[in-house]
């Protein structure tokens, strides 16, 4: 007589799938993927087309009431929104000049929020909101265009969060005052 054991709280070669490695391998690369990453999106309110297009500008920034930025973090937005714009070919000059349009930014909403929070309780807790609306006007005062710009960032890993909010924003201020919206 043969006597056969099982156990059944073993796992079997048999039971385990064959690509289990390869799912899990998959599963991690795309879990750090997703860590690493953020979730920034900035849209754009056309109200009035800039015409002529404004090649080079003067920015003014005007904080309203509802929003609260330090002197440096208005300084690191103008810098940000200077350098997008040089990207996307208007020049930022430091003081109005004969052919330079004013673009002047009013704050509505400047909230970083909180990078940590975000990783933890992605679009749950700590998002971050920027919403701004612009004016572009002649040197004589008149307004030639105007356009909101407002996003939030609600996923942010080690290298996304606010500050990818607001190059994607300086982009959009850019094609804004160029006349290229198709971007």
């Amino acid at each position: 007589m043969v006597r056969v054991q099982i156990d059944l709280t073993a796992p079997s070669a048999a039971w385990r799938a064959p690509c289990a490695p390869a799912l899990t391998r998959a599963f991690a690369i795309a879990a750090l993927l997703a860590a690493l990453t953020g979730c920034a999106t900035a849209q754009l309110d056309l109200i009035e087309p800039v015409k002529p297009a404004a090649r080079e500008v003067t920015l003014s920034i005007v904080v309203l009431p509802g929003a609260s930025l330090s002197d440096a973090q208005q300084s690191g937005l103008r810098t940000r929104l200077a350098a997008r714009l040089a990207e996307g070919g208007v020049v930022v000059a430091a003081q109005p000049t004969q052919t330079s349009s004013v673009a002047e930014g009013r704050i509505a909403d400047y909230e970083p929020g909180s990078r940590i929070t975000r990783f933890f309780l992605p679009y749950l807790a700590g998002q971050g909101v920027f919403e701004s609306s612009w004016l572009v006007k002649d040197l004589g005062g008149g307004t030639i265009g105007q356009c909101r710009i407002h996003g939030s960032v609600g996923w942010g890993g080690p290298r996304g969060g606010y500050d990818d909010l607001l190059d994607e924003a300086g982009r959009l201020l850019a094609a804004c005052l160029s006349n290229q919206l198709d971007r």
